[in-house]
């Protein structure tokens, strides 16, 4: 009585504001930071598919500005979110662009020490290239290439032969190509070495003689197995063209399963490659095979070629020699006994005069279609 009456709490509300964060690919970016301006500062990180989500209990009408960063990326421009209600609001799609790709080898590496002394190498989100030579742990002097100076310092520290220091080699999801004898001659490399996806180019001679010390008269892998990677090819490979010799002399845990988008596989690409026994596909995208691309291969137990660009061309040729046979070396006699492919291939590659199958055999070793059912059609019937 006599007194003030008091004034009712102005309402409470909590909205939830969300978004998506990608690069400028189009590719979902986890791991961005996401930060409102309230009091105190609100933040979220976007999870696995580039997606944030938080809430936020105001009175009335409540204006902040919104930033997202990662490292690596530019951040983005700061958005002024207005909350009135309970209303969720939602950001929509929000691209973060890469920063200019650093120079400095503390900004594109970090190289963590394991018990053993050697290092894991991961490459980091910055980088797009790794160049040429740069962990080589030889001269090529041919090839202008040198021992690589991160690999000096990092066996001097460690007091291991330059060959064994890296066993593990994580590359950046944004990697575009990597250099002509990139990795060459890391012979005690056992991780998992997955090729992202944006990769569209391995060069010469990139992962010679990667995880081995040499390959050359070894049976197909096995499980028991401890000096061999991994290697995979992430998912909606861009990768075009695999280089000459790149993966020779090495070899993976896993059966080699080529990615779809592949165009291009150099001489020797995987001469002397050591893999558990499987088959191998050559994707319809395959223009060019070089000589000698998989010859010596241990574990191949059958081969199907699914493109039809590899018809014969004089003009241009699309199959080199020899690509699954055995060399000189005869303790890699090849396993495979039959290679399916389109008839039209076969019949492009046929000698009508006097041999007809003599071109085909010299193109896929004439040592691995011994039986009369050799060639066969993508059902596997027999090619005539």
């Amino acid at each position: 009585s006599g007194g003030d009456t008091p004034k009712p709490d102005p309402a409470s509300y909590t909205a939830a504001v969300r978004g998506t964060v990608q690069n400028s690919t189009g590719a979902k970016l986890p791991g961005v930071t996401v930060s409102a301006s309230t009091t105190p500062v609100t933040k979220a990180e976007t999870d696995a598919n580039g997606a944030f989500s938080f809430r936020i209990t105001h009175s009335g009408s409540l204006t902040f500005t919104l930033t997202m960063e990662k490292a690596c990326y530019e951040a983005s421009p700061s958005k002024r979110v207005t909350l009135t209600n309970n209303t969720p609001y939602d950001t929509g799609i929000t691209t973060l662009s890469l920063k200019p790709e650093p120079t400095e080898e503390g900004d594109r590496y970090t190289f963590t020490r394991k018990p053993d002394g050697s290092y894991k190498l991961t490459v980091k989100e910055c980088v797009t290239d790794i160049p040429k030579g740069e962990f080589s742990t030889r001269d090529e002097t041919a090839s202008d290439i040198t021992v690589s100076p991160i690999l000096q310092r990092l066996a001097a520290a460690s007091g291991k032969p330059i060959r064994s220091v890296l066993t593990e080699i994580e590359l950046s999801s944004n990697l575009k190509t990597i250099g002509q004898f990139a990795f060459l001659r890391n012979r005690s490399v056992t991780g998992d070495l997955a090729i992202p996806k944006n990769v569209t180019t391995i060069g010469d001679a990139a992962f010679l003689h990667l995880g081995s010390s040499n390959r050359r008269g070894l049976g197909p892998v096995d499980s028991a197995s401890s000096q061999l990677p991994t290697i995979t090819f992430a998912p909606g490979s861009k990768l075009t063209a695999i280089g000459i010799s790149a993966f020779r002399d090495s070899g993976s845990k896993r059966p080699l399963i080529l990615p779809d988008s592949l165009e291009t596989i150099g001489d020797r690409a995987f001469q002397y490659f050591t893999m558990p026994p499987s088959p191998l596909v050559i994707p319809e995208g395959v223009q060019k095979i070089g000589n000698g691309a998989f010859q010596g291969v241990s574990g191949i137990t059958g081969v199907t070629i699914r493109s039809t660009n590899l018809t014969k061309n004089t003009a241009t040729p699309r199959l080199g020699t020899n690509l699954f046979g055995r060399t000189s070396d005869t303790t890699r006699a090849s396993t495979i006994t039959t290679i399916k492919l389109p008839l039209e291939v076969y019949r492009s590659y046929l000698n009508t005069s006097g041999t007809p199958r003599s071109e085909l055999d010299a193109i896929f070793g004439s040592e691995i279609t011994t039986s009369p059912n050799g060639y066969q059609n993508l059902d596997g019937i027999p090619h005539p």
